[in-house]
């Protein structure tokens, strides 16, 4: 079984990505059901292969880098948390690394994100500039948006066990640019 996790398990207190064997932490209601449910996969099942990953986007569904376009050409102007940092991941990138945990038959915890990391803010920047879109972006906290829950300040996820493996992903900024592409592409198609 694949039980595809979070990196929200973690408080977000450290400051440098996370360990597959570090303890998890969660700070809030999401982060506490994900670490639940690894609990019970781990509970009924010797063999699994529990993935962590961060803040997924990807064809098929409105996700982040779609939400800030059109926002951006709604308001003419952005303001996103700093304090929240993890590791955008696409999922095609994330599709292709599970399939290769399941033919090598791994088993345990894995982190699968692209490489590097960022706020949420230089994410958004970064789907501007890919999209040649030039709206000013304002820096902002999770305290000043007033959000329901917190969410970790810094939950960058270290892909070390998948890595030895062979599995590797490529750094979030390329997976990014294939992404504006590929949309830009299906629209242009569809047009």
């Amino acid at each position: 079984m694949v039980y595809v996790s979070s990196n929200e398990v973690f408080d977000g207190d450290k400051r440098i990505p996370y360990l597959e064997g570090d303890a998890p932490n969660p700070i809030n209601v999401y982060g506490r059901s994900k670490l639940e449910g690894e609990s019970r996969v781990r509970a009924a099942l010797d063999r699994y292969c529990i993935v962590r990953t961060s803040w997924l986007y990807g064809p098929g569904r409105i996700s982040f880098p779609e939400k800030i376009l059109a926002a951006a050409r709604e308001k003419g102007a952005l303001k996103l948390v700093t304090d929240e940092v993890a590791s955008p991941t696409w999922t095609r990138d994330l599709a292709k690394a599970v399939s290769g945990l399941v033919r090598l038959d791994a088993v345990g915890v894995f982190h699968l994100t692209n490489a590097g990391s960022c706020s949420r803010k230089e994410w958004a920047e970064e789907v501007l500039r890919l999209a040649g879109e030039s709206v000013p972006v304002e820096a902002s906290t999770q305290a000043e948006f007033g959000a329901a829950f917190r969410k970790p300040p810094f939950s960058s996820l270290a892909n070390v066990k998948a890595e030895r493996l062979g599995i590797t992903m490529r750094p979030w900024q390329e997976a990014l640019t294939e992404h504006i592409v590929s949309a830009r592409r299906s629209k242009e198609a569809v047009r």
